[in-house]
C-alpha cells in the first residue's frame, strides 16, 4: 500500500470512530461537562505534565549522550515537544511523533544509526515503564472483565524486556550476531552491521545507569497517572487513583497504535470502555477523553510549536 493510500486510510479510520462515538453520546452533555471542569484542578495538571516531559526528556538526553550527540535536557525536552507539535495533524500518532524526533535529533550531524538507536531505547524504557505501573495498579484493584487489558500489557512487558537483556546484560550478543549471520548468508547490509555494532556497545552501560533510567522513567509515568486523576477530580468523576493508573497504561497503549491522528478516536473509545465499566457515562468519558487530549498533548504541543517558531526566527537571521 502506498504512503498516500495509507494516510488516506488513517484519517478514514479515525473519522469513522469518530462518527461511531458521536452516535453513542450526546454532544449538548459533552460540552456541558467540558465548560463545567474546575480549572483550579486543570492548571497543576498541566504544570505536573510539562515535568513529565521533562523528565522524559532526560532520559532521551541520556541515551542520545550514549550514542555521542551530547544535547541538553532542555534540546531534548524542544526536540520532543516539537515533535508533539507536529504530531498533532500528522497522520500516524506516535509514529510521526518518532519520525519527526529522528528527523531533528539526526539532521545536523547526520548520525542516523545513532539518532535511531537513541530514540528506539527512550521508547522501549518509556513503554516497559508504562506497563509495569499498569501492572502494579491493576493487581492493587483487580478489576472484573480486564484480564485481556492486562495480557496485553504482560505480552508488551515481556517481549520489550527480552529485548532489553539481549542489548544491554547479553554481552557477547550471542543470539543477535547469530540471527545477522543468517541474514548475511542470503543479503550482506553494512547499514545493519554497523546497526548492530551500536548496539554491541551498549553493553557496557553500568547498571546503576539503567537503574537511573528506570526510575525517571517510572517517575515520569507516576506523575502522568497523578495528572490523570486529577483531570477526573476537575469533572467530578468517581473513579479512584489507582483505577485510572491501570486504565491510563492500557489507553496510551492503544494510542500507539499507529492508525488514527494523535490517537483520535482511539482514546476516546478507550475511555468510554473502561470508565464506563467503573459507572461513568458515555458522555463524561468521551468529555474526560478531550479534557485529557488539550492538557498531556495540545498544550505540550502548541509549546512545542512555540519552540519551532523560536528555532526558524533564529535560523532566519544567522544567514
Amino acid at each position: 500500500m502506498s504512503k498516500r493510500r495509507w494516510t488516506i486510510l488513517r484519517f478514514a479510520i479515525a473519522i469513522a470512530i469518530i462518527v461511531f462515538l458521536f452516535t453513542k453520546i450526546n454532544i449538548p452533555d459533552v460540552i456541558s461537562s467540558i465548560l463545567s471542569v474546575k480549572l483550579y484542578y486543570v492548571i497543576p495538571a498541566i504544570i505536573l505534565n510539562l515535568l513529565a516531559w521533562y523528565l522524559a526528556s532526560y532520559r532521551l538526553k541520556f541515551f542520545s549522550d550514549l550514542e555521542g550527540f551530547a544535547i541538553s535536557t532542555f534540546r531534548a525536552l524542544e526536540i520532543t515537544l516539537g515533535a508533539v507539535f507536529y504530531g498533532l495533524f500528522l497522520p500516524g500518532g506516535n509514529l510521526a511523533v518518532g519520525v519527526v524526533k529522528f528527523y531533528k535529533l539526526s539532521s545536523k550531524n547526520k548520525k542516523l544509526t545513532e539518532a535511531f538507536i537513541a530514540l528506539a531505547l527512550d521508547r522501549v524504557f518509556a513503554t516497559i515503564t508504562l506497563c509495569l505501573v499498569g501492572i502494579f495498579f491493576w493487581m492493587i484493584s483487580i478489576p472484573e472483565d480486564s484480564k485481556e487489558f492486562v495480557l496485553s500489557m504482560i505480552f508488551v512487558l515481556l517481549a520489550l524486556t527480552g529485548f532489553c537483556y539481549f542489548v544491554f546484560f547479553d554481552r557477547d550478543h550471542r543470539l543477535i550476531k547469530w540471527l545477522l549471520s543468517l541474514v548475511n548468508k542470503f543479503y550482506i547490509s553494512p547499514k545493519l552491521n554497523n546497526f548492530i555494532e551500536h548496539l554491541s556497545d551498549l553493553g557496557k552501560i553500568p547498571l546503576n545507569s539503567h537503574i537511573l533510567m528506570g526510575v525517571v522513567s517510572i517517575g515520569s509515568q507516576l506523575l502522568d497517572v497523578i495528572v490523570f486523576y486529577i483531570l477526573l477530580l476537575s469533572l467530578d468523576l468517581d473513579v479512584s487513583f489507582v483505577s485510572i493508573g491501570w486504565i491510563r497504561a492500557v489507553v496510551v497503549l492503544v494510542t500507539m497504535i499507529p492508525i488514527s491522528i494523535s490517537g483520535i478516536g482511539l482514546r476516546e473509545g478507550s475511555f468510554i470502555l473502561l470508565l464506563g465499566a467503573l459507572g461513568v457515562s458515555e458522555n463524561s468519558a468521551f468529555a474526560y477523553s478531550i479534557i485529557v487530549f488539550a492538557v498531556t498533548r495540545i498544550i505540550p504541543g502548541l509549546l512545542g510549536g512555540l519552540f519551532e517558531a523560536r528555532t526558524l526566527i533564529t535560523d532566519g537571521r544567522t544567514r
